[in-house]
């Protein structure tokens, strides 16, 4: 089997897997709403994703198992562009570092072309706050609810063309 994770898109055909996912009782734990996700109302918000331009909803793959989901959700803010990041590892495969590599495959995608990211994660959640410091992330303060507030600003290599003295 291959073990190298990568991305496709989200499909209709992903809904159950999505839903198991969002109602895995860690996920309702660490999630904002702390309530698990009615089907109809999953499938309401997957239609929506799915047919988003401002939202990139993927399936993270190792070969052909499904490991994890991570969603990218682009918007303005007041300095420019930022890219919210969230992800969900399958519960079967937390603990073997598919987190980070789910954070950087999907920074590395990069669909919205933006330096700036940011993320919210439970501060309770350790192991995905570790996965994002690891990421090379930075804390940016924790909101009144208990939500460590991430960024990260990728500087992006700047090559000089062809013929240009540097």
């Amino acid at each position: 089997m291959n073990l190298e994770l990568c991305l496709r898109p989200a499909t209709r055909d992903d809904a159950d897997f999505l839903l198991r996912l969002r109602n895995d009782p860690a996920t309702v734990a660490a999630s904002r709403q702390h309530r698990r996700v009615t089907e109809p109302d999953h499938l309401a918000w997957l239609a929506m994703a799915i047919c988003n331009p401002a939202i990139t909803l993927s399936i993270a793959m190792v070969g052909s198992l499904r490991v994890g989901t991570v969603r990218l959700d682009h918007g303005e803010c007041p300095d420019g562009c930022a890219t919210e990041l969230s992800l969900t590892v399958a519960p079967s495969m937390r603990g073997r570092g598919f987190a980070r590599q789910l954070i950087l495959s999907a920074m590395d995608a990069n669909p919205y072309q933006c330096r700036r990211w940011i993320a919210e994660v439970r501060r309770e959640n350790i192991p995905s706050l570790w996965a994002f410091l690891s990421a090379g992330w930075l804390i940016d303060g924790i909101d009144p609810e208990g939500f460590v507030c991430l960024e990260h600003e990728r500087i992006q290599d700047v090559t000089p063309e062809r013929g240009e003295s540097r």
